[in-house]
């Protein structure tokens, strides 16, 4: 997917197998979402389809913390606790839990 090459190729400092891992996972839920399009064709509307079409598959968004949406995206929803006095974010035990979906 084009938009995960160039998102690995403007952060390579960081190009750790875990990092290439999640980038290239979370590209695949886009390219599901909205189709394996140039970068520069999405639109803002798809972000609202994106965020739906993660809301039907279980996952969670988190708005207003300051986090990325490559930050975000693929954490299961069952991992962020929001009946605490502050919202807490459970990390999966493993990588593979969070990659099984």
């Amino acid at each position: 997917m084009e938009a995960v090459d160039i998102y690995l190729r403007l952060k390579s400092d960081k190009q750790t197998p875990t990092f290439i891992c999640a980038a290239k996972h979370n590209g695949k839920y886009v390219a599901e979402a909205l189709g394996n399009r140039p970068i520069t064709s999405y639109l803002p509307p798809d972000a609202s389809a994106f965020r739906d079409y993660l809301f039907e598959k279980g996952l969670a968004l988190i708005s207003g913390t300051g986090m990325r949406l490559a930050e975000v995206a693929g954490l299961h929803k069952d991992n962020i606790i929001l009946d605490a006095p502050v919202p807490i974010y459970k990390p999966p035990t493993s990588l593979m839990e969070t990659l099984e979906d």
